[in-house]
């Protein structure tokens, strides 16, 4: 048996406060309860949930047999929400984690009684409709609150790169072949109209874009734009500066061993890389019931 040992994930969902969701929300509650490590420490409005507990709610995401229309949108809800993360703590490791305990109750029945009644029996499960309903509940009702819909109305408008753009600007078209793209949300985190970023972008999807044949000569000169990064630095910790926020950085890491790609001088590209949380919640695709 042999794989690969990969980092765990870095990008720490509670950034996303006031940009992806409310303060006060149901999320930005499980957010508090989530650093808690200990059952004992998990209380007040948190309840601890074994690794069990936890996958056990998404099982309906992944039956083979016919599952109630409450049931689908209910984990699909969970798995959304689910992967908000703080590096550092994983559920499967610690058999367990603390949440907040309005994912656990009645009033979370009643936020997916609202979701059945948006997507009005629909087999193919309209996560814009349902998320419209229902995001004031889960996100809170600031700006932020609409980001789940907004991500799934990019999604649904994945058709080229016109339908894209003429969601939004809050979406971006992302190329991973010389024909193929997707539509994706604009992570919150980020200004979609910084020139750094618009940069950084039109030159990602250049090379993506480009063939085997033209990518050694596709594209051109690309600044990495030192003062924007020291800039990000400034606001956010990072693990490039030790968790602090003053630009310093740490020491350097050791350099990446340099050789050939293997016995034949060839490798494939690597794939486009997005992080899980990138923005916090997943790309989930449709999903259709079993007729």
């Amino acid at each position: 048996m042999s794989g690969k040992c990969y980092p765990g994930n870095w990008v720490d969902a509670r950034w996303y406060k006031g940009k992806g969701y409310c303060e006060g929300s149901l999320v930005d509650k499980h957010m508090g309860c989530l650093p808690t490590t200990t059952k004992d420490a998990c209380t007040g409005n948190c309840v601890c949930k074994t690794y069990g507990e936890i996958t056990s709610a998404l099982s309906a995401l992944r039956s083979i047999a016919d599952v109630s229309e409450s049931a689908m949108i209910k984990a699909a809800f969970f798995s959304d929400l689910f992967q908000l993360s703080i590096p550092g703590i994983d559920a499967k490791k610690n058999d367990g984690a603390c949440m907040a305990s309005g994912l656990w109750d009645a009033s979370f029945d009643a936020i997916v009684a609202k979701g059945v009644r948006a997507n009005n029996g629909s087999d193919e499960y309209d996560y814009r409709a349902i998320y419209r309903a229902t995001q004031g509940d889960l996100l809170g009702t600031c700006s932020a609150g609409a980001a789940l819909s907004k991500q799934y109305d990019c999604e649904w408008a994945s058709t080229n790169q016109t339908a894209c753009s003429a969601v939004g600007s809050y979406c971006e078209y992302l190329w991973y072949s010389p024909t193929s793209g997707y539509c994706s949300m604009v992570n919150p985190l980020l200004d979609p109209s910084d020139s750094y970023y618009k940069s950084v972008m039109e030159s990602e999807n250049t090379c993506y874009k480009a063939t085997a044949a033209t990518c050694a000569t596709t594209g051109g000169t690309f600044s990495t734009g030192v003062t924007p990064w020291e800039t990000l630095l400034s606001a956010l910790p990072s693990y490039a500066t030790g968790g602090t926020t003053d630009g310093t950085p740490s020491p350097a890491p050791k350099p990446k061993p340099t050789g050939g790609p293997g016995k034949k001088g060839t490798a494939a590209p690597p794939p486009r890389r997005r992080f899980r949380l990138f923005p916090p919640f997943r790309r989930a695709p449709r999903m259709a019931r079993t007729p």
